[in-house]
């Protein structure tokens, strides 16, 4: 017995499968799982044949992730007509709604996308407005169309995809970030450590021949040469003194650095964590 129908009976905890679905998604940190998973989860909560995603990259919506017979080459541009009903609809389109006029002027275009995907229905994955992509379900031959209340659960099931697809992109950046900014600090730990050499031997040279030449080293010298050679070689003592603190600085920083990735620094905040599905999509409609 489907799980709808058994929801339906009330013979069967419907809403806990639904949920420990839901939160496995979030726990996911790669895209590619997270998309593959959630084809898997819809395939099995709602009895669907062909399953595929589409994200958005730049003016295009691409495939990502197919199961079932879909081809890998489907893509839809951002200004197709169907994207422009899904984003202003924000809800489920199913292939028999095309009948209603409102589709007239666009229905050739929209019935081809709707074959191309092998779909019996397309799923906007919405955020704060922004059609992040694009799911299409097909159907078993011969099942009914979705009704209203299988249309709602899809809506929310796949309202939570998107956040799930929002919190991995944020994830990914972030990790993104910290690796250019890690780049980053190796270079500057490089500077330093050459500085280090490129200086501090220069600089002992200096101070070394100024205090031998003000102690007659060289043969003797007047007062005020001896003064010129001791202001040198205190300019140079305080420049090692400086040189000195910017390698302890540097060391303090590396050391802040390895405390924090010993942390759990690198973990994204989710977007909608620790909210029911039902009260974020009630508020988003």
């Amino acid at each position: 017995m489907k799980m709808l129908r058994v929801f339906r009976c009330g013979s069967f905890d419907y809403q806990a499968i639904f949920s420990r679905h839901i939160a496995e998604l979030r726990t996911l940190k790669s895209r590619e799982s997270l998309l593959n998973r959630a084809l898997e989860s819809l395939r099995t909560i709602f009895d669907v044949d062909d399953a595929c995603i589409l994200l958005k990259e730049d003016k295009l919506y691409v495939l990502k992730a197919t199961r079932g017979t879909v081809q890998a080459h489907v893509n839809l541009p951002a200004d197709a007509p169907l994207v422009h009903y899904l984003i202003h609809g924000d809800a489920p389109l199913g292939r028999d709604e095309l009948a209603d006029s409102r589709f007239e002027l666009d229905r050739a275009f929209l019935l081809k996308d709707f074959v191309n995907l092998k779909a019996a229905i397309l799923l906007p994955l919405i955020i704060d407005g922004d059609l992040l992509g694009i799911i299409a379900l097909g159907t078993p031959a011969g099942r009914p169309s979705f009704n209203h209340e299988e249309k709602e659960l899809l809506a929310l099931f796949t309202y939570e995809i998107a956040i799930a697809i929002q919190n991995v992109s944020l994830h990914e950046r972030l990790l993104k970030q910290e690796r250019k900014l890690q780049e980053l600090s190796n270079l500057k730990n490089t500077f330093i450590a050459n500085m280090t050499h490129e200086l501090t031997t220069p600089l002992h040279h200096m101070i070394g021949l100024a205090q031998a030449l003000a102690d007659g080293g060289d043969g003797e010298v007047n007062a005020e040469q001896h003064q010129h050679l001791e202001t040198i070689a205190r300019a140079g003592e305080h420049l090692l003194a400086l040189h000195r603190t910017v390698l302890d600085l540097s060391r303090l920083e590396i050391k802040c650095e390895k405390n924090e990735h010993s942390s759990d620094y690198g973990r994204a905040p989710a977007v909608a964590g620790g909210r029911g599905c039902s009260e974020e999509h009630g508020r988003r409609r």
